[in-house]
């Protein structure tokens, strides 16, 4: 990924190196990175950008531990850690109460590490009792939230301040391999012939107003832009989820993608709102939204403004896909006019909008403004983000001397990994099979 040049001794954080050529006594720092993913595999491409950024931009030997299917070995957790990352792939273990006692129990050593411990959450508007005590019982030492300074403290009020340093971060980043790859294997272009486009879920109600637009723009924005003659393809069928390249060259034949802030504006600090209401709209489902906030979180709607820009804003940025966005801040990253066309959440100018979209010049101007300040900035791509996180952590820069110990321990945690990983790959090979069979027997 091109990138600006950085300042004289400015720190950054490059390519991993090569452990084989390091030597058994070179210091290289030990950081463990702790996650649970056992959801799909392969895993989707924004996954992997993420969980893997530390292992190809930290200048560090990274050990990566599943503690779903497996507690490290006793003679493991001897290593000298210099510090400990718990990823989002990690913490999304609550949603999932008959398994996360378990795995928090797989970590439960970790608390008597005096090394820096960081915790990265993500969706911290449910089971947030989890985090907090997570924090608490593991001494998690820096959390880095997607929420801003005011809601965080709200959201994670259990928490000693004293004892936890706070920074914000973003819910995804650019893949900067990505896009590289596709400067270096432009071809021709695939012919925009969709005119708007768009792929979410139904979003529970549970998340508020402006949670629930961004299911509620697809049906909105379809119905307006077929009256104008514009060609939609947008679909809230879990079945019509478009994965990997897939999704990319469906981008790439997009004028323009529509969307909002991902986020919620409720706090379901237990997570038992989300089931409650959820059991009541399968039972009425043409319940109104007024209906059911006021029986299940009246004038609590608002207690919290975490909303942020998504990887989806990223992608089309990279794709040069135009953006028709319910307007928001996106972190101070799109700007409406000059980065999206803004819709406003009640839909009032949706028709100026529409009309706007037809101009093909805007559109190139508007993918040409996002890919220079977005793109090629490199402000947010996944390099900065381990940057931030690594600088944040008072890692101990006193020379060392790494043993064989050391080097053999990373050498087993890298092979059990392969092992989860072939684990996992094997289990949704199983469970697609025997979907697949049940379905022929019905």
């Amino acid at each position: 990924m091109r990138q600006a040049a950085g300042k004289k001794g400015e720190l950054h954080y490059v390519q991993s190196l090569s452990y084989d050529s390091n030597g058994i006594g070179a210091f290289v720092k030990n950081i463990l990175i702790v996650h649970s993913y056992h959801y799909e595999f392969p895993l989707r491409k924004t996954t992997s950008a993420y969980l893997f950024s530390f292992k190809r931009y930290a200048n560090a030997r990274c050990f990566y531990w599943n503690a779903f299917l497996w507690s490290m070995p006793s003679f493991l957790k001897k290593v000298p850690w210099d510090a400990v990352i718990f990823t989002d792939l990690f913490a999304m273990e609550r949603w999932l109460p008959t398994t996360w006692p378990n795995v928090v129990k797989n970590v439960d050593w970790i608390k008597d590490l005096s090394c820096p411990k960081a915790l990265i959450p993500q969706d911290e508007y449910i089971h947030t009792d989890q985090l907090n005590q997570l924090i608490r019982t593991l001494g998690i030492s820096h959390l880095f939230s997607c929420a801003n300074a005011q809601d965080v403290r709200k959201i994670y009020a259990e928490i000693d301040w004293t004892k936890v340093s706070y920074k914000q971060v973003l819910t995804g980043y650019i893949d900067e391999r990505f896009v590289d790859e596709l400067e270096k294997h432009q071809g021709p272009q695939p012919p925009r012939d969709l005119d708007i486009t768009y792929r979410t879920k139904r979003i529970s109600p549970s998340l508020g107003r402006k949670g629930v637009i961004k299911s509620n723009i697809a049906g909105v924005v379809e119905t307006a832009a077929r009256e104008r003659g514009l060609n939609t393809d947008i679909s809230l069928d879990k079945n019509k989820v478009i994965l990997g390249k897939k999704w990319f060259a469906f981008l790439q034949r997009s004028r323009w993608t529509i969307g909002t802030e991902g986020g919620s504006g409720i706090l379901d600090h237990d997570g038992s709102l989300l089931p409650r209401v959820e059991a009541y709209v399968a039972r009425y489902p043409s319940a109104s939204f007024e209906e059911i906030e006021a029986i299940f979180f009246p004038s609590r709607d608002g207690e919290i403004n975490l909303f942020a820009i998504t990887p989806r804003n990223f992608e089309a940025c990279v794709a040069k896909t135009g953006q028709i966005l319910i307007r928001g801040d996106y972190n101070g990253i799109l700007r409406a006019g000059e980065h999206y066309l803004p819709i406003e959440p009640d839909f009032s100018n949706l028709s100026e909008v529409l009309e706007q979209s037809k101009d093909e010049n805007l559109r190139l101007r508007m993918v040409d403004n996002t890919y220079r300040d977005i793109v090629m900035s490199g402000k947010y791509g996944y390099d900065g983000f381990v940057r931030t996180v690594l600088g944040e952590l008072p890692l101990n820069n006193t020379s060392r001397q790494n043993s064989a110990y050391e080097y053999l321990a990373w050498y087993l945690v890298r092979t059990l990994e392969n092992l989860c990983w072939f684990v996992i790959a094997l289990y949704r090979s199983l469970g697609v099979l025997v979907a697949r069979a049940t379905r022929r027997t019905r």
